[in-house]
């Protein structure tokens, strides 16, 4: 320990800090473990001797000034300073732990995703400091602290305004270069330092913490890329170019692209080859029904990544998301991943190659959302889902209100990367801003996030979040059609009278309609309004509106393959239920529709094999069970009807669908008396009645009750797993009825023509 320094800063500080040892000692001056004698806590003292050179003790109290205005949990906080005689010293904490020289020194070069956590820790404190004008001018190794699983940046002593930098600054001039030459900008070794400066350094810390090795000063000498993959190639090729206008624009957007290089290369890592489960097995035969590649137009975006972690930014992350799906989908050459199926690879641990191949896609967009008051950033990448290699990566940092505009570039650039072309009119819908309240902007994105989950409670949220942010916004189109879906899956799950379900979502379409005549989910949601009214050509229409606006909406061919299945037009409900799987692959609604679509068909194995399958996808999801109830019925299978109404009854307990079941199954085995009083049970849905009396082979009592159904106030119409008479054409429980005329009177009254 100086004896001198040691005296002089014991005058002048012994009251409040008692010297215990020398943590380190360099050119500029020394460090010293110091106590706090009031707190009783451990401090660092650093200490520079400025007799022999003015321009460091201004450079310091500098220092200190810009040091103690940065407040970052990144960033090593300074306690106290002043001088003790021509010593400058200042205190700041005591890092238990130690730097990041003296671990590469120790270990070599470091994991990467060791050393990308420390380097994103670096990031985010720069990313502060910067935004206050701030340049440190000295990141290197030695003064990145790692203490407590966290990096903290140290030593601002020769940071300073980005404003004052200048070749003619007394301190920084030509010849008198301040900072560490191995990790300096060329920039920077002529005298200006800029915030790019500290992002090229950091660049070559990275570099050497990843290789062991300096990054070369010399553009004559080739830096060794070993052992770096490809993708982190890229990210630090970016940061370490010769100009600062083509790095990386900021010190968040350079963490942005790592943290989504660490999310792919984490997948890619816990990635696990061996026989195909459900999700393989599915892929696989749309691969082979629609050709092995998929196309090379073909994108699926994955959960854009909630860096902020709290909740209203993870609601506000999956609307993102969904936006840009929705924007994507509008482009006609473009193959896009409904969401039901994307949101399956939340927190995944799979690899892009495993992920391209489940959802047959040749492309895959992933990234992060950050949201801080009023600002938003959005780090996207485009990755090819075959070779990992990233096709395009741009970052964008704006205000929150220019949100729209973000997803219609990332949608434009992703088509221009892809080269697919935009028509005129996919190009005006990008251009479309749905509302300029952000009040109602964020509650619709809320509701989305809440109808999504597909719970009693979850859509009845989903539609309290709409209805206020009608309130903001009357003429919000989008707000009113998700009003309208709250409603409808309201009504079709059970979870509200179908009745007052429907005449709510019918006023809400209705003026969703009047507001954007071009939304291709309202006119989706009306076809669906339309069934319980019979109009079966006009409900035919509006779903052709609506993938002729949107071709790439899964659900509306989702549910035209259902109308179309009832008309008996199979053929033609197959292909579209064909095409909603290629749009949304994982989807269990779709499955499900696969599922009863089969059954329709009169092929129960394929039924009950899709089914089961779907049950994999969703083995809490209830209408799998109760088509497996009804197919189970019809093959009298007693063990696999007992097996799913166990099932049914404990997650819906107030549908009431399984002693309805039960006595079809138990009518298909000519247990009559059996049948009866489970009919009885159930309420006496006519509906039931129907189906039950016609497996027993009752004609007049079925074809009475089938009336008493058709012309029953309540309709049945629309509820999930009671639509018998929607599909009354082509379902077998009724194929004991076809050779009665009273039955095409029947069918005449419900509007369908005789088979």
């Amino acid at each position: 320990m100086d004896q001198d320094t040691a005296e002089a800063l014991h005058q002048a500080i012994g009251e409040r800090y008692t010297l215990e040892d020398v943590l380190g000692e360099g050119g500029m001056g020394t460090v010293y473990l110091a106590r706090d004698i009031k707190h009783g806590r451990s401090l660092a003292i650093k200490t520079v001797r400025t007799d022999s050179n003015p321009g460091l003790s201004q450079r310091f109290e500098r220092e200190i000034q810009l040091t103690a205005g940065l407040q970052h949990p990144h960033i090593l906080q300074l306690i106290d300073s002043g001088m003790a005689g021509q010593i400058l010293y200042y205190v700041m904490p005591f890092v238990e732990g130690e730097s990041l020289r003296n671990r590469l020194n120790k270990r070599g070069r470091l994991p990467e995703k060791e050393a990308v956590r420390i380097v994103c820790d670096v990031l985010e404190g720069l990313g502060c400091a910067h935004a206050r004008g701030i340049v440190h001018r000295d990141i290197k190794p030695s003064n990145i602290l790692l203490g407590d699983g966290h990096a903290l940046i140290a030593d601002f002593g020769i940071a300073k305004p980005v404003a004052e930098i200048s070749l003619d600054d007394e301190i920084t001039k030509a010849g008198q270069v301040v900072g560490t030459p191995a990790y300096m900008a060329p920039e920077q070794l002529a005298g200006q330092a800029t915030p790019q400066s500290d992002l090229y350094a950091l660049g070559a810390v990275l570099y050497e913490s990843l290789t062991g090795l300096r990054y070369p000063i010399s553009p004559l000498k080739q830096p060794n890329w070993v052992g770096v993959k490809p993708a982190m190639k890229g990210i630090l090729e970016r940061a370490l170019e010769m100009m600062p206008r083509d790095r990386w624009p900021s010190a968040m957007a350079f963490r942005d692209a790592l943290v989504t290089r660490e999310q792919a290369s984490r997948r890619a890592a816990r990635g696990q080859a061996g026989k195909p489960g459900v999700l393989g097995r599915i892929r696989s035969g749309l691969s082979r029904r629609h050709g092995s590649p998929p196309p090379s137009r073909s994108i699926a975006v994955l959960p854009l990544e909630n860096i902020s972690r709290d909740e209203e930014t993870e609601y506000f992350a999956d609307g993102i998301t969904e936006d840009i799906i929705a924007h994507l989908s509008k482009i006609e050459d473009l193959k896009v991943i409904s969401r039901t199926s994307i949101m399956r690879y939340k927190d995944t641990r799979k690899s892009a190659r495993e992920i391209g191949a489940e959802l047959h896609v040749a492309t895959l967009l992933e990234g992060s959302v950050r949201r801080a008051g009023d600002r938003v950033r959005i780090v996207s990448q485009l990755i090819d889902a075959q070779t990992d290699e990233h096709l395009w990566t741009d970052t964008f940092d704006r205000q929150l209100s220019d949100i729209f505009e973000i997803q219609g570039e990332v949608a434009r650039q992703i088509a221009g990367a892809l080269k697919a072309t935009i028509s005129d009119s996919a190009d005006q819908m990008l251009q479309h801003r749905p509302t300029a309240n952000m009040d109602a902007h964020r509650l619709y994105v809320k509701g989305r996030y809440l109808w999504n989950r597909r719970t009693s409670e979850g859509l009845a949220s989903a539609a309290e979040c709409f209805e206020q942010a009608i309130a903001f916004d009357p003429e919000n189109a989008r707000c009113h059609a998700g009003l309208a879906d709250a409603n409808l899956l309201r009504a079709a799950y059970g979870y509200m009278p179908e009745k007052e379900g429907l005449d709510r979502a019918r006023e809400a379409v209705t003026k969703a309609l009047e507001l954007d005549e071009q939304l291709a989910e309202a006119h989706a949601s009306r076809g669906q309004i339309i069934r319980a009214e019979r109009d079966w050509a006009e409900e035919e229409h509006e779903y052709q509106r609506a993938i002729e606006l949107n071709p790439g909406y899964a659900t509306a061919h989702q549910w035209y393959a259902t109308l179309l299945a009832a008309l008996g037009r199979h053929e033609e409900a197959q292909r579209e239920v064909e095409l909603a799987q290629e749009l949304d692959p994982l989807s269990h609604a779709i499955g499900v529709t696969a599922g009863s679509l089969a059954y329709l068909r009169r092929d129960n194995e394929a039924a009950v094999a899709i089914l089961n399958e779907t049950l994999e996808l969703a083995p809490d999801y209830f209408s799998v069970y109760a088509w497996l109830l009804i197919v189970y019925g019809a093959m009298e299978d007693r063990e696999g009807v007992e097996r799913a109404a166990h099932r049914l009854a404990d997650l819906h307990p107030d549908l009431g669908l399984s002693k309805g079941h039960r006595a079809y199954t138990m009518a298909h085995r000519g247990c009559r008396d059996e049948a009866l009083q489970l009919l009885d049970e159930a309420a006496g849905d006519p509906t039931w009645a129907a189906i039950v009396l016609a497996a027993l082979g009752d004609r007049d009592a079925a074809l009475e009750a089938l009336r008493k159904a058709i012309h029953d106030p309540e309709r049945r119409m629309f509820l999930l797993h009671r639509n018998f008479l929607f599909y009354m054409k082509v379902t077998p429980g009724f194929d004991s009825l076809h050779s009665d005329p009273r039955f095409d009177e029947l069918l005449a009254e419900m509007n369908f023509t005789a088979a």
